[in-house]
């Protein structure tokens, strides 16, 4: 009766006149494309690592250069006051 048609509409929310084809089924994604996503993945992130420890020790090279400058220049300077 009236009955069964609410509850139609409230299990499939899609009007019951709808000439719309049923969505498709869901399809797994490959495993080729999972495999080419990690690959990219881990080649950008070997890159960023790369970059960022070249940096890390150009910085550590520039503070070490500095000290030895400032301690060079330290000793002279008590050489010629003493």
């Amino acid at each position: 009766m009236g009955g069964e048609k609410i509850n139609q509409r409230i299990d499939n929310p899609r009007p019951l006149s709808s000439n719309m084809p049923p969505p498709p089924a869901y399809q797994e994604k490959s495993q080729d494309t999972k495999l080419w996503g990690v690959v990219i993945f881990g080649l950008i992130g070997a890159t960023a690592t790369t970059y960022a420890v070249r940096q890390l020790r150009r910085t550590a090279d520039e503070l070490v250069d500095y000290c030895k400058f400032n301690q060079v220049s330290i000793n002279v300077e008590r050489r010629i006051w003493n």
